[in-house]
C-alpha cells in the first residue's frame, strides 16, 4: 500500500498529469463519467471499486479519504506501453480533474470544501490511457 499522498497538488504532480494525458492516445480519462475514448485501446479483465465514501456518503472534512479495491489486476509503479488486460494504474479524480494518476488502495484529498462533489477512480493501462471500455467508478458526496 503506498504511503496516503496530500492535496493540494504539486506544481510537478499537475504538469505530469497534462503531459500524460495530452500524450496519451485514446486517454480522455479526463471526463468525470467515464465515457467516451477514441482510438483502439485494450479491455481489461479488472474491476475497480470506490469503497469509500461511497455514492450519497457525507463526510466530515476538510481532507477525504478515498478508499478503493482492485480486482483482476495489478497496480504497476511505473508507467509502460506494454499494454495488458490486467496491469496499470488507478487514476482519481475530483470533480472531473485528476488528482492523482499512480493511486494504491488508499487516498487522501486534503482541502476539500464543503459542499457537494463528485470522486471518480478508475483502473487504466499501464500508459495512464482508458481501457476500452472505461473500468471506473463514480461517487456523489457531501462533504460537510
Amino acid at each position: 500500500m503506498r504511503p496516503l499522498s496530500v492535496l493540494p497538488l504539486r506544481a510537478a504532480s499537475v504538469l505530469f498529469a497534462a503531459f500524460v494525458l495530452a500524450a496519451c492516445p485514446g486517454g480522455d480519462t479526463s471526463n468525470p463519467d467515464g465515457t467516451g475514448t477514441s482510438g483502439t485501446r485494450p479491455t481489461s479483465t479488472a474491476t475497480v471499486t470506490l469503497v469509500s465514501p461511497r455514492q450519497g456518503d457525507t463526510v466530515d472534512g476538510p481532507d477525504v479519504i478515498v478508499e478503493t479495491r482492485l480486482t483482476g489486476g495489478r497496480i504497476l509503479k511505473r508507467a509502460s506501453t506494454n499494454l495488458q488486460p490486467d496491469t496499470g494504474h488507478i487514476h482519481v479524480f475530483l470533480d472531473g480533474k485528476v488528482v492523482e494518476l499512480l493511486a494504491g488502495a488508499r487516498y487522501r484529498l486534503a482541502d476539500v470544501p464543503p459542499g457537494q462533489h463528485t470522486i471518480k477512480v478508475e483502473f487504466v493501462a499501464a500508459d495512464h490511457g482508458s481501457f476500452d471500455p472505461p473500468v471506473f467508478q463514480v461517487a456523489r458526496i457531501t462533504v460537510r
